[in-house]
């Protein structure tokens, strides 16, 4: 099965967005609705919020096959890189580094292929909680709730971030 729906770059979408996923979840019937639209919501806000082109519109894909994959554009210039380092160097693979923490987990970076970032969580008790930047939440909230979360940039065209369920 497959669903594709595009919708402007706004955040008032995000009512269109529910309502579309609502059906979504009739069909696929693997994934309850709720964890559907909290996991493809979170990434639609931040694709709303740090993309660059707001004329621009966020294409949604959800594929059920053996897990349930998810795609979502981003018209924005993705992920900085550390050490000035570009996401298209060949010497940049391997990188990894800690994105953001809360309380009690890290998110790891990782730059896997060109073009390509992969994301996990490591748990470490004893932090003391810092200040999130507001994408960064929505990154933890999707690995707590995903399988594999990454985000490839695409040069001249959209980018977007892969989410298996």
């Amino acid at each position: 099965m497959l669903f594709i729906r595009s919708f402007p770059n706004n955040l008032v979408q995000t009512e269109a967005l529910a309502e579309w996923l609502q059906e979504v979840a009739v069909a696929v019937e693997t994934i309850p609705y709720h964890k559907l639209r909290f996991v493809i919501h979170e990434a639609f806000v931040n694709a709303c919020k740090y993309g660059h082109d707001h004329n621009a519109n966020i294409v949604v894909v959800i594929r059920k096959h053996e897990d349930l994959e998810i795609t979502i554009t981003d018209p924005g210039n993705g992920f900085e890189i550390p050490n000035a380092l570009s996401p298209f160097d060949a010497g940049a693979i391997g990188l990894s580094w800690n994105l953001a923490r809360d309380r009690d987990t890290n998110v790891i970076a990782e730059l896997r292929a060109p073009n390509t970032l992969s994301f996990s969580l490591r748990q470490e008790k004893g932090h003391q909680e810092v200040e999130l930047m507001e994408n960064h939440r929505g990154l933890i909230s999707i690995l707590k709730a995903a399988k594999n979360l990454s985000y490839h940039f695409v040069p001249n065209s959209f980018n977007y971030l892969h989410i298996t369920c």
